[in-house]
This record gives structure tokens, sequence and C-alpha cells, in this order.
């Protein structure tokens, strides 16, 4: 194969792996939380639901009386990113650990928001990629 054919052809897979990339990035756009901010709460786990495009963790969160609990919901990655760059995985969290959740909040003031990190109750740090992006 010739110098010239063979970066003609590295040319064309580059082009193509970027063009199918911006597709995926906007997929899994933010613009419905308010990465600028960085809040925490304090928690039990209600549910942890693996599934795709996105896993959610519900939360309990208890409040000045444990008769009024809420239930929170934060958004995270992909199963398949959680568990490939940050050591996520679907059996880690359980109905009752206790956690306390970094996320981003809904830019329309519901409760909940995009998960930043979990750091669990033996001082564990699950990341999600996004924590490092905002302050």
């Amino acid at each position: 194969m010739s110098t010239t054919r063979a970066v003609a052809t590295a040319s064309a897979i580059m082009l193509t792996l970027a063009a199918s990339i911006a597709p995926l990035r906007a997929h899994h756009s933010t613009a419905m939380y308010d990465m600028s901010q960085r809040k925490s709460i304090q928690g039990a786990i209600k549910t942890l639901e693996w599934t795709n495009p996105h896993v959610w963790l519900w939360v309990m969160v208890i409040t000045d009386n444990p008769e009024h609990a809420t239930i929170t919901g934060f958004e995270a990655d992909a199963p398949i990113v959680l568990t490939r760059w940050s050591g996520w995985g679907k059996d880690l969290l359980k109905p009752g650990d206790r956690v306390m959740v970094e996320y981003s909040p809904f830019r329309d003031g519901r409760s909940g928001g995009k998960v930043l990190r979990v750091v669990l109750a033996d001082g564990r740090i699950l990341t999600t990629g996004w924590d490092r992006q905002v302050k």
C-alpha cells in the first residue's frame, strides 16, 4: 500500500469516528442541570436503576421529621461508562446503604439532578467523571 493511500485511509477513518462522536455528546447533554453548582445530600439508597441509556439513583433523604422522608432522583451516565471508567457495578449500591451524593441540581428547581460522585459509608468514592468538571 502506498503512503498516500495509507494516509487517505487513516484520514477517512478518523473523519468517520469524529462525525459519529458529535451526536453522542449531544445526546448526553447536561442542559437540564445547572452544572455551575455543586450540592450534596445524605440519605439511604432506595433504588438503583441500572438501565440504559442512563443509570438512575434514588435516595431517601431524611428531613427533620423522619416520617417525612423524600425520595430524590439522580441521573448518572450509562452503565457501561460507569463500569469501565468509574468502577461502579449494578450490585454495589443496595437499598438501605447510607450515602452522600454530590450533584448538580436541575435548572427547573426540582429536587435531584446529575450525579457528580457518591461517597459510601465506608469512605469509598464513586466518581462519574463529571465531578472533575464542576467546581
